[in-house]
Formats: structure tokens, sequence, C-alpha cells
């Protein structure tokens, strides 16, 4: 028997005591015989201390216990303000709050089932701080301490917030704290947290906390869609023809509405989500469009999930209102594959250019706290990038050049720059180069796709900015003729390569195969040794 599991015999042993002792109101007595028992054990004797201290704790009067909990609480509700902003002293706050959280503490956003540990929750925090103004001695805070027993401190914290888009955004925190005795700390430690509020970023908004000028007509149309207004609402009015929205693909991410960008680079303000930089870089119309091209190559909606998208409002005004969009997508191509939600906050302008039309003049997409991207992209990249080498290979008339079979990994590359390692031939970073050298070499040859396999199995994670995966393929190839080989040495100007076929060409059946019906068209050196050959098959 190994220490450890001697060790714990001996707690539930002492457990299994002071149960049937309490019972007797011998809890006192007991804890003395064991404590003379057991001296010398030093995990023992800790554990002895945090009884001791902890029923002393429960024995002190109820109005010190009540007055201890309100402290506490305003404590926790000063730290939940100071941290809520990066315009604000906020380090301070971040590391007393995080001090505060036991170790196995969980946190619950906004209504949804994301259930985080505490370095999420953290890691959440750090982002959801970016999107507040600066707190002022203005900023009103409120809590309130619920009746639990001695030990559990259970308080609801309010923060007046106003979001970085110009409305408000209260958060409520319902906190469940246990008091600890451990390490001799004696003080209560954060086990659980619920935020809740008007959730601008995550989960179901509450519109209790939302400002809208026309909010009745708002949320009256809003709760026609179950406290959301179809996607194709917000499409019609960005598109000058409402009815191109039936050219949207269903197995895709929809794209159309965001021709509603506005043109002038003056008048729009895009950020997108980066995982590791929590105050991401301002990008252009052009460079949002290209990143949301390559997302949708990842991710896409469930097959036959025709509810994947919500939109729901921030904040509605006249003339400039605010939603949230909310898209439930899956990566890569397989069906089983977890699908996570997308948010995205927009804001939409009337007239901003005295045109009566309506443009989106700001837009960001905001991180998923569960969602590490890097390793979810690298776990679907496999199946993502296999089905676009399928694609480009089904485009082909057989027999197809090998290298072809390359090419369309260039589109999942930056600036089509790509380096190719191919066997013995090495490492090259351009296609053509591939092509001539294997030309140079003889090794002109198609393929015929037969099969292929992705492989599962090997997934490097965590993942890396470089990292890899394998696609294995079984192909048969065809050998190119003898003429085709010519011509292609001519292209090239590749005389090892002529100088080999000629070496094949052994009777005049051969010199006829080889032969063009425009002899002008051929390379005049390889007609001069055609020429010589065929004199040296004369009898």
């Amino acid at each position: 028997m190994n220490f450890r599991k001697s060790r714990l015999i001996i707690v539930l042993f002492v457990l299994l005591q002071l149960i049937v002792c309490s019972q007797n109101h011998k809890l006192s007595e007991i804890l003395k015989k064991i404590g003379k028992r057991y001296n010398g054990n030093p995990a023992l004797e800790e554990m002895l201390v945090d009884l001791k201290q902890m029923k002393a704790f429960k024995n002190r009067p109820d109005e010190e216990i009540n007055d201890l909990k309100d402290n506490v609480a305003e404590s926790f509700a000063l730290h939940v303000l100071g941290q809520s902003s990066v315009k604000f002293r906020w380090i301070r706050s971040a590391f007393a709050l995080a001090s505060l959280m036991d170790e196995d503490m969980t946190a619950e956003l906004c209504g949804t089932d994301i259930i985080l540990n505490k370095y999420q929750f953290l890691h959440y925090l750090r982002r959801a701080r970016i999107s507040i103004e600066r707190i002022t001695d203005e900023t009103k805070y409120s809590y309130e301490v619920l009746l639990t027993e001695k030990d559990v401190l259970n308080t609801i914290i309010t923060v007046d917030l106003t979001s970085k888009w110009g409305f408000p955004a209260p958060v409520i925190w319902n906190v469940t704290a246990k008091y600890s005795t451990k390490e001799s700390q004696n003080l209560y430690k954060i086990k659980k947290i619920v935020v809740g509020g008007g959730c601008m970023d995550h989960g179901r908004v509450n519109h209790k906390y939302t400002q809208s000028e026309v909010r009745r007509e708002t949320l009256e149309n809003f709760q026609r869609n179950n406290g959301h207004v179809a996607f194709r609402n917000l499409t019609d009015i960005l598109l000058q023809d409402p009815s191109r929205v039936r050219e949207e693909a269903t197995d895709k991410i929809p794209s159309l509405w965001l021709e509603g960008l506005d043109d002038n680079p003056g008048f729009l303000n895009i950020t997108v989500c980066e995982y590791e930089n929590v105050d991401p870089s301002i990008r252009t119309k052009t460079q949002f469009l290209s990143w949301y091209k390559r997302f949708g190559q990842m991710w896409h909606p469930k097959e036959n999930d025709t509810d994947y998208i919500r939109i729901q409002p921030l904040n509605v005004q006249k003339a400039k209102s605010t939603f949230r969009i909310t898209m439930r997508l899956q990566p890569g191509k397989r069906d089983n594959a977890t699908t996570f939600d997308f948010d995205f906050k927009v804001t939409i302008d009337v007239n901003q250019h005295g045109d009566l039309k309506v443009y989106i003049t700001r837009l960001e997409v905001l991180c998923n706290p569960m969602i590490d991207y890097m390793d979810e992209s690298l776990k679907a990249i496999r199946e993502v990038v296999t089905e676009n080498f399928l694609e480009s290979i089904r485009t082909i008339t057989p027999p197809i050049p090998w290298y072809s079979s390359v090419e369309f990994i260039s589109k999942f590359s930056n600036n089509k720059s790509i380096e190719v390692s191919i066997c013995d031939v090495g490492e090259k970073t351009n296609l053509t180069q591939i092509e001539i050298l294997l030309f140079h070499r003889g090794n002109v040859k198609s393929v015929e796709l037969k099969l292929y396999r992705i492989d599962y199995d090997d997934i490097p994670l965590p993942a890396l900015e470089q990292s890899y995966f394998r696609l294995y393929t079984i192909s048969s190839y065809s050998e190119k003729t003898l003429k085709e080989k010519l011509q292609i040495a001519k292209q090239y100007d590749m005389d090892n390569l002529k100088d080999g076929v000629l070496s094949r060409i052994k009777n005049a059946a051969d010199i006829r195969s080889v032969l063009s019906y425009d002899v002008n068209e051929m390379d005049p050196s390889v007609v001069a040794a055609l020429l010589q050959k065929a004199l040296s098959y004369l009898p």
C-alpha cells in the first residue's frame, strides 16, 4: 500500500469517527484523542486544524457573520466594478478577484450552456473589459446578500456599465462563495459565478436592459420571432434587390448581407476577434471580406439546420440600430462535428450619405470563450483541404498531370506562395519549378485518383502557428507518349528529356509515332536525329 492510499484511508477513518461522535455530542473529545493518536502526520494535522477553525467559525454569532458577509460582498462588488474596463485602473481589481476564486470554480454565461473554468473565465473577462467605456465616480453598482448557511455567501452584484458602442451594458453577477479555512486563509472563496444582465456579447439578450426609442414596437416585432428578428429581414433592407436572397446557398454561411458594408472607409469600423490579442486591429472592408471568405471555407451550417441564425437587438433607434447576429456553425466536413456559436455585432445607419439607403457602419466579430480557434481549425482543416483537393481533381478530365493535384493548395496559402517537398526532388516554393524539374528528369506522368485516406490519428495539439496533417492517396498513372514528351522538351527547352526520348526510338514505327503532321512544328534537331535514325534502319 503506497503512502497516498494509506493517507486516504486514515482521513476516511477520521471522518467516519467524526460523523459518529458528532452525533453523540463528543466532537471535541474525539478531536483530542485523534490528535494525540495521529500526531506527526502533517496532512491529518492540517485537516484537524481546518475542522476546528470551521467549528469555531460556525459558532460565531449570526450578527457577526452577517456583518462579515456584507463586507465581503461589498469587496466583491467593488472588484467586479474595478476590473470592468481597460479604460480604468483595472489590474489591481482583476488580480484581487482572481485570487478570491477557488481553483475549481465555474462560471455560466447569459443563459447558455457554456460553463467556463477559472482560467477560461478570466480570459473571457480580459475580452469583456475591452468593450466597456471608462468607469467614473458616477458609475453605479449595488449588491444584495441572500440568506444562506454561515459558511456560504451568495450575493447578487449589479454594475451599470456603458458599451463602447454607446448604449447601456449592465452586468449582473450571481456569486456563490464558500468559507475556507485551508492554509489558515479563513475567507470566502468564490465557487460559482452566473453572469447575466444585458448580455450584449453572448447568450440571450435581456431586453429589460436595452434602450430603444421605439422599444414597444421593436420588441413586439422581435417577440413574434421568439425574441429575435429573422435574418432575411435584415438582409432584405441591406440589399437593393431583396429578391436576390434566393441566391444564397443553404449549405454555406450567408454573404449577401455584407453588401451592406459602407464603401467609405471613413464611415466603416471593422474588427475581428484574435484569440491571443484581446485588442484586435481595425480591418479594411477588403481585408474583412477576405477573412470572411476563408472563414466560410472552414465553418458552415450543419446539414438541414434551417434555424442556425438568430438576430437580437441591442440598441434600436430611428437612425441607427445595433444588433448581434449569432450563427451556429460546424467546422470541416464531418456530419458529427460539434457546433459552436459565432457572434457578430453590427451597427446599421439609415440615410448615412443622404441617399435613403441602409449601411453597415460598424462590425465586430466576437470571440467564443469556449473555442480554441487554432485547435478546432487544425482538427478540421484536413477534411476541408481534402474536399477542395477532390473538387479540383473532379474538374479535370483524366488522366490528370500529377502537379495539378498540388496546385489547389495555393487557395489556402498567403499570396499564392507555397512550399512543396516531393520525395527525392527536394523542397521547392514554385509549382512551375517543380513541373520543369520533374519533366527534365523524365518523370512526366499523369495520375488517376483511385483511393484516398485522411489521417485523424496524428493531430499535434495544442496547435501551433505552423502545423501539418497527412493525406494519403493511391493513384494509377499513364505514361505520356514519346511524341508528347518531345513536345514538352521543345516547350521547356529540355535537352536531357529530348535525348532520353530519342534513345527509346528503336524502329520505323517509333519514328512514325512521334512525327507531326506539320514537320515545321517540330524541333529541327529532333527532325535531323529522326532522319539519321531512319537512314540507319535502311537495309
